[in-house]
């Protein structure tokens, strides 16, 4: 059986991978379909380790043998108390985050499976050119890209978006140069069906696309 002394430093260094988990969380959530599986993959390996330390018929009793001045309360536990149950809450707790892990992960997978459906998979990672476009004009939140024909428009937005998956799904580092792997952008047809827009969420992000859709127009 540990000591008192070693159990209370294992639960300090499990509280230390829990908060360095927690930071992973965030970090992942910007690199990609293989990173999240990776991380819950080690989630799952924490909780089976976690769960190998627990042993259920560990038990730590205390009873006083000293005599105690009248009205001091009794403070004995006859009972007795698992030192190892601290480990089915930690695995509990990385059970959670593999679980969070594998959910985004499929998200993006599905993302990427619905969005792309019509394009093969070897051109999911080549950025979308675009030959015809008539102009390009600033728009709230982006750009407003002009076309000759609404078809023309309608397939290259369908370009557009299956790699705006395929960028999330892979993280955004294979091709930073593209507009479409800027965290935070989003494609759409324009009301009109003749134009794509290409906005983003913050300022910062609307300058990079305008800067970068102007370089792939002209």
């Amino acid at each position: 059986m540990r000591s008192p002394r070693s159990v209370v430093l294992l639960a300090l260094g499990a509280m230390s991978l829990l908060t360095s988990c927690a930071a992973r969380l965030a970090r992942f959530d910007e690199a990609g379909l293989a990173a999240h599986r990776a991380a819950a993959e080690r989630e799952r390996a924490l909780v089976a380790v976690h769960r190998a330390q627990f042993d259920p018929y560990a038990t730590v009793t205390y009873t006083s043998n000293e005599p105690l001045p009248a009205g001091t309360p009794l403070m004995s536990d006859p009972l007795g108390t698992n030192p190892t149950a601290w480990h089915l809450d930690e695995a509990a707790r990385h059970e959670a985050h593999a679980r969070a892990h594998a959910t985004i992960a499929a998200g993006l997978q599905a993302f990427e499976a619905s969005a792309c459906a019509s394009i093969p998979p070897v051109e999911r990672g080549a950025c979308p050119i675009l030959p015809g476009a008539l102009g390009v004009e600033e728009i709230d939140g982006g750009v407003r890209i002009r076309f000759r024909t609404g078809a023309e428009a309608a397939r290259l937005a369908i370009r557009m978006r299956c790699h705006l998956a395929y960028a999330r799904v892979v993280g955004g580092a294979r091709a930073p140069a593209c507009p479409l792997y800027v965290r935070g952008v989003d494609v759409a047809l324009t009301p009109d069906a003749r134009g794509i827009e290409v906005v983003g969420a913050r300022p910062g992000i609307v300058a990079e696309i305008r800067k970068r859709i102007a370089e792939l127009v002209h």
